[in-house]
C-alpha cells in the first residue's frame, strides 16, 4: 500500500518523488513491481495489510515528505 501510495504520488507530482535515474542505472524489475502495485486493490491492500487505507497513506505522505529515508526490507 505504501508503495502504491509513492508510485501515485510520483506521478501526480510529476515524476519528483521516487529517483528514476538510480533505479534505470540500479535496478531491473521496476516496471514490473510498478505495475503490479498499480493494479493491486486498495480493498485488497486493505484486507491483507489490516489497515486502512488512510492510514496507509498518512505514513505514504511522511516518506514522502521526508527529506531522507532509509528503508528496510
Amino acid at each position: 500500500g505504501l508503495c502504491k501510495f509513492v508510485l501515485a504520488e510520483d506521478e501526480r507530482r510529476g515524476g519528483t518523488v521516487i529517483d528514476h535515474a538510480f533505479i534505470a542505472q540500479h535496478c531491473t524489475g521496476f516496471e514490473a513491481f510498478q505495475s503490479k502495485a498499480e493494479a493491486t486493490s486498495w480493498e485488497m491492500i486493505e484486507r491483507e495489510s489490516g489497515l486502512s487505507r488512510a492510514d496507509i497513506e498518512e505514513a505514504g505522505r511522511v516518506f514522502v515528505e521526508a527529506k531522507r529515508v532509509i528503508g528496510v526490507y
